[in-house]
């Protein structure tokens, strides 16, 4: 199999990941609303290492796409993510998730879906 191939098949790979991430992010959102943070929090880790696993997709695959998909964004907020974390702060949690990483993310799936259309 070429680098071109198997640059799709990590695409293909890359938009169903989003689809379920997407739906990750909307029920931690609304665990952490519903006051299930203990549920909420044990669920962090596969956010975060979701998000790393897509930024890496993302940079390998980024030639195949029409606009330039900048991952860097993402940084700034898994920052604030983690100062709210180390301060337990639940509602600064779900609203970083919400109000930024849900957008982006959402942006991301928006471009890599264009591809194929």
């Amino acid at each position: 199999m070429n680098l071109d191939n198997q640059k799709r098949e990590l695409l293909i790979s890359l938009q169903e990941y989003l689809v379920r991430f997407m739906g990750g992010l909307k029920e931690i959102v609304l665990l952490f609303q519903q006051g299930e943070e203990q549920k909420s929090l044990e669920q962090m880790l596969d956010i975060i290492e979701g998000l790393a696993w897509i930024s890496e997709a993302i940079s390998l695959t980024q030639e195949l796409y029409v606009t330039k998909l900048d991952i860097g964004r993402i940084n700034e907020f898994l920052n604030q993510l983690n100062f709210a974390l180390e301060n337990s702060d639940t509602v600064q949690i779900a609203d970083i998730i919400e109000y930024e990483i849900i957008p982006i993310v959402t942006e991301w799936n928006e471009v890599i879906n264009f591809i194929n259309e």
